[in-house]
C-alpha cells in the first residue's frame, strides 16, 4: 500500500496502490507468482486501525480527552493542510488527502487525538479510539462482536483488501494493531475476507493478527482469526532459550492450552501462535 514518509511503513495514504519505494502492482504480482513457483506462500502486512498522517487538527496534535477535535484539512502535500475536508477533488490525487474516495468523509476518522503515553495504551476506550501518535485512527465500529454493524470505512477497507487478493493471488494477511480494532471489526473483517478468499478457491487463506497484551488467545477464538502474532514476551523467551538463559519449558508453555484453558497437557496452541526470533514487526 502507498504510505506517507515514515520509517516504519505503517502510514497508509492510498490503500489501492503500491508504495513506489517497492515498485508497482505488477512487480508485486510477479513476486507472488515467482514465490508460488517455488512453493513459497506470500502474506501482506496490512492495517485497518489507522491511516497515515493524512490530515491536520486545528490545534496541532492534541492528546486524547474523549472529545472529538476539529480538523483543519487534509494534507495537499507534506505539512500543508490545504485540502478541504472531503470529498476531495481529483486534482489532489495521488499525493493529497486519503484514498480511496470513500475514506474522505471525516466520519471515517474518530478524530480523538493521540493516545496518551504511557497510560492510554490500555485505557478503554482510549486505546480503541485514539490516534497512534500522528497516525489517524479510523472509525471501524463498536468493539463488541455481537450485533455488530460495520462502518463505511471498514466496508471500504474490506473491498480494498479483497482487491489485493484477487489481483496478486496472495495467500494471507498479517493484520496490524488488532488489539486497537476491537473484536467486532476484527470478526467482521475475518468473516468477509475468509468468505471472499474461499470464493476464489483459497480455502486456507491465512489471517494472523498482531495482538498485544493478554487477550491474544481470547481474540483468536472470538473473532475467527487463524492465529496470533507477537504476543506477550514470546520473542524474549525464544532467544533466551536459544542462549541457555531460561528453562526451555518457559517458551514451550506459551503454546500449551493447559495453562490457559485448564485442560490436559496434551492440548497445544501450536497452530494458533505465530512468532519470530526478533521483534514482531
Amino acid at each position: 500500500m502507498k504510505w506517507l514518509h515514515t520509517y516504519h511503513g505503517y502510514g497508509v495514504q492510498n490503500s489501492l496502490e503500491i508504495d513506489t519505494h517497492f515498485g508497482n502492482k505488477e512487480d508485486l504480482k510477479a513476486l507472488v507468482e515467482a514465490a508460488h513457483a517455488k512453493g513459497i506462500y506470500v502474506l501482506l502486512d496490512i492495517i485497518l486501525n489507522h491511516s497515515g498522517n493524512v490530515f491536520e487538527y486545528e490545534y496541532h496534535n492534541p492528546a486524547y480527552t474523549g472529545e472529538t477535535f476539529p480538523v483543519k484539512g487534509f494534507y495537499a502535500g507534506e505539512n500543508n493542510p490545504a485540502v478541504p475536508l472531503g470529498p476531495v477533488d481529483d486534482k489532489h490525487f495521488p499525493d493529497g488527502a486519503v484514498w480511496p474516495k470513500e475514506l474522505q468523509n471525516m466520519e471515517c476518522f474518530t478524530r480523538k487525538g493521540r493516545i496518551r503515553d504511557p497510560n492510554g495504551w490500555d485505557n478503554d476506550p482510549e486505546f480503541l479510539d485514539g490516534d497512534f501518535y500522528d497516525l489517524k485512527d479510523i472509525t471501524l465500529g463498536d468493539k463488541n462482536a455481537d450485533n455488530f454493524r460495520p462502518t463505511t470505512a471498514l466496508k471500504t477497507l474490506c473491498e480494498a483488501y479483497k482487491y489485493w487478493i484477487a489481483y496478486t493471488d496472495i495467500d494471507g494477511f498479517r493484520i496490524d494493531t488488532v488489539k486497537h480494532m476491537g473484536d467486532g471489526p476484527t470478526r467482521y473483517f475475518a468473516s468477509v475476507i475468509h468468505k471472499y478468499a474461499q470464493s476464489l478457491g483459497k480455502d486456507k487463506f491465512l489471517l494472523i493478527g498482531e495482538i498485544a497484551g493478554g487477550r491474544a488467545y481470547d481474540v483468536v477464538e472470538e473473532t475467527g482469526l487463524d492465529a496470533a502474532l507477537g504476543i506477550g514476551d514470546v520473542q524474549e523467551k525464544l532467544w533466551k532459550t536459544c542462549d541457555g538463559e531460561v528453562n526451555p519449558e518457559e517458551y514451550f508453555n506459551l503454546f500449551r492450552n493447559a495453562l490457559y484453558l485448564n485442560k490436559g497437557s496434551h492440548a497445544w496452541f501450536r497452530d494458533k501462535v505465530v512468532t519470530m526470533i526478533d521483534d514482531h514487526d
